[in-house]
């Protein structure tokens, strides 16, 4: 079994809820690996421009599957971003971090 990851912000970059968001990714890996699990968080990230450390309430959603690739998060994790104001998302695959970028 391999463990994957997705991290996403409670709030949209332009204020807005990403409730909607987080509960069609829950949904996705429930149908996908059979369950999932998910916990409130703080995440923490440094603008690489101004310096300024930046903090915000984040879900975290964890589920086990049996897949070789990272396809099925992979492809979540471009849904999120394609569906929020977000400039990245954080997903991991078997203990392998990875950031996409709009």
């Amino acid at each position: 079994m391999k463990i994957e990851t997705l991290i996403i912000p409670n709030l949209d970059n332009n204020g807005s809820s990403n409730d909607a968001e987080i509960t069609e990714a829950i949904t996705a890996c429930v149908d996908m690996n059979g369950g999932a699990t998910s916990w409130e968080a703080k995440g923490y990230w440094k603008s690489e421009k101004s310096g300024k450390l930046y903090n915000e309430a984040v879900t975290i959603i964890q589920s086990s599957t049996e897949a070789e690739t990272d396809t099925f998060i992979s492809d979540l994790a471009n849904d999120v971003l394609n569906a929020t104001d977000q400039e990245a998302v954080y997903y991991s695959f078997d203990g392998k971090p990875k950031i996409i970028f709009k």
